[in-house]
């Protein structure tokens, strides 16, 4: 339920700012939203990622909960004791789990890469939009507190926009 009116409140939040920008300038409130997508595509890209080996592949998952299940089950200990298979199925637990986070950490390096770049991407639109609105306020076409205000919204619309973004992707 939260999660229902947290999205609705941030779906108004979007509106409301969209309606605002595109009062100032279409032109620029498509430059803002150009500039936003970015954050869209990486967090779908995010939600690939495996934060735990519970999200693994279906072999590694499969294969690291079968072995220790022998290492942890009551019924496999005499068993691991009379053939000596202990240190061979640790060995093999180890093993998975170290090349699951070894494929997870290059993933997770290349998604920190990608969200840096489009965050600076994010941030060149608010600077344009920024730009643009000094320099209206300077040439007298809106006031100092319109120029305030379009600043707010447009930092309100790229920030919901984008936590949005990675709520829905989670």
């Amino acid at each position: 339920f939260s999660t229902a009116v947290w999205a609705l409140s941030s779906l108004i939040s979007v509106i409301a700012s969209i309606g605002v920008m595109a009062s100032f300038s279409i032109p620029i409130f498509l430059v803002l939203l150009l500039t936003t997508i970015p954050t869209l595509i990486v967090n779908i890209r995010k939600s690939d990622l495996a934060y735990g080996i519970w999200d693994a592949n279906t072999e590694t998952r499969r294969k690291f909960y079968s072995v220790s299940q022998h290492l942890q089950s009551e019924q496999s200990l005499m068993e691991l004791r009379i053939f000596g298979t202990k240190s061979y199925l640790f060995d093999m637990v180890k093993n998975t789990f170290k090349d699951f986070f070894g494929q997870e950490q290059k993933a997770a390096q290349s998604h920190t890469l990608w969200d840096s770049i489009s965050g600076i991407i994010t941030e060149i639109g608010l600077i344009i939009v920024f730009v643009t609105a000094i320099i209206a306020t300077l040439n007298g076409q809106i006031t100092i507190g319109l120029f305030t205000f379009y600043a707010s919204a447009a930092g309100r619309f790229s920030n919901t926009l984008a936590t949005l973004f990675r709520r829905l992707t989670r």
